[in-house]
């Protein structure tokens, strides 16, 4: 018998919300429009290890898990790699004390439309044209 694996970057798809079965509707949509068999032949899936992703009851693995019993799911290396950075950095006290004020910049601008007009004016002067807010969990 010959068996063969293919690893296949799948591409990006647009999902109503991030819960795990639109992420697995997606995926299995995503699957079928590429010419292959739907999810139950997926044997392995790495994720950020979000609970949409990989919670035990309705998330994307557990999803995977029970349309191919033989599948294995994986939080990312780089996803445990940059968490693992964050919390030795955040025992840096200069560290977490610029993550705190960049986490409250983000809420201060976010959670207002009038702050945010403001933002938007002062990038239209320095010729920015782009507002993002950054917010880190800390």
């Amino acid at each position: 018998m010959r068996c063969f694996f293919q690893v296949i970057f799948g591409g990006v798809i647009a999902l109503e919300s991030g819960t795990g079965l639109n992420v697995f509707a997606g995926v299995d949509e995503q699957l079928v429009s590429l010419g292959l068999k739907r999810a139950k032949f997926l044997v392995s899936a790495a994720s950020d290890g979000a609970g949409a992703m990989l919670g035990p009851v309705v998330g994307f693995q557990s999803r995977l898990l029970r349309a191919s019993p033989i599948s294995l799911g994986w939080h990312c290396m780089g996803h445990k790699q940059a968490l693992k950075v964050k919390a030795a950095a955040l025992d840096i006290s200069s560290i977490a004390f610029f993550l705190n004020v960049v986490s409250y910049l983000g809420r201060h601008f976010r959670f207002s439309g009038k702050r945010t007009a403001q933002l938007r004016s002062i990038q239209e002067v320095i010729s920015f044209d782009c507002v993002f807010f950054v917010v880190a969990q800390i």
